[in-house]
């Protein structure tokens, strides 16, 4: 007898993140899955007051919910708000430094230092390159304020500059270049004093030495193992103290929200960093030790 052959025909599973119409059905309950997901948790975190911001409407940053605000007056009782009025100013002398928010408010700050000495603006004569070269400015009667260059504190406020030398390097600058010119004042007894930007932990420091900035001494250096690497970081020389190190900012930054106005013969200025943000120019910031 003849044996009948039966045959049989297999079809190959597909997968069903291949067959497109399982795929795109799983991909939209996949995405309005996490849709509802994320309305439900913004419904709870809206603030009432403009929803899907965090601003109120006057343009301030509203306090999260639950969050104190930070009071900084707190932390930095010795520091004076923007709007709060100078105490009269000695020669020799340092004023209280002033915490501050916008560049407005640096601009105004920055005017009631320099009515506090009763302070001009120098004049240059013709060329404003060469009006007052050298420290020809220097050898006026008159209280005056001008813009310097970091480069030219750099080497009039050295340890190792003597006073002529000092006097010739303050060459003013026509311009006030808010990254790079630092301002000077000198008042009526011809007293040198720089204007600069600190951080509040500074400026606080400073505050609590009013007016006469008695420096305290330097404290004495912990002794670490040497494999304490993070013991050795804390040892720093940076604080106000004898010979302590602070860095002293051109003009308003987020890491410098203060505004000082210190005697030019408690600095010993020893190098400056460049910090760049952006596109914008190179900012001079100033090393100095406290003498």
């Amino acid at each position: 007898m003849k044996k009948i052959k039966v045959t049989k025909r297999v079809r190959a599973k597909v997968p069903w993140y291949e067959r497109p119409p399982l795929l795109f059905g799983a991909i939209a309950v996949l995405l309005a899955g996490a849709g509802l997901l994320m309305a439900h948790l913004n419904r709870g975190s809206n603030s009432p007051e403009v929803l899907g911001t965090g601003e109120r409407t006057d343009g301030t940053s509203a306090p999260a919910q639950g969050e104190p605000a930070t009071d900084w007056h707190a932390e930095a009782p010795d520091v004076l708000a923007a709007g709060a009025e100078l105490p009269p100013a000695s020669p020799g002398k340092l004023l209280p430094p002033v915490r501050i928010e916008t560049l407005g408010e640096a601009a105004r700050v920055r005017e009631r230092f320099r009515k506090a000495r009763e302070l001009e603006r120098l004049a240059f004569d013709g060329d404003p390159s060469g009006g007052a070269p050298g420290g020809r400015w220097l050898e006026t009667d008159q209280p005056v304020w001008t813009c310097v260059p970091a480069d030219s504190l750099l080497s009039a406020f050295s340890p190792s500059a003597s006073e002529a030398a000092a006097r010739a390097a303050l060459v003013p600058s026509a311009e006030c270049r808010p990254c790079c010119d630092f301002e000077v004042h000198r008042d009526r007894d011809g007293g040198l004093y720089l204007l600069a930007f600190v951080d509040l932990e500074t400026a606080e420091a400073l505050g609590g030495l009013a007016p006469d900035l008695a420096l305290p001494p330097a404290p004495p250096a912990e002794e670490s193992a040497g494999w304490q690497f993070w013991k050795r970081r804390q040892n720093s020389d940076r604080g106000v103290w004898q010979g302590g190190r602070i860095l002293l900012h051109p003009d308003l930054d987020p890491e410098a929200v203060c505004a000082v106005v210190l005697p030019a013969e408690r600095l010993a200025v020893t190098g400056f960093e460049s910090a760049r943000a952006g596109i914008s120019p190179a900012t001079r910031i100033l090393e100095a030790r406290l003498r």
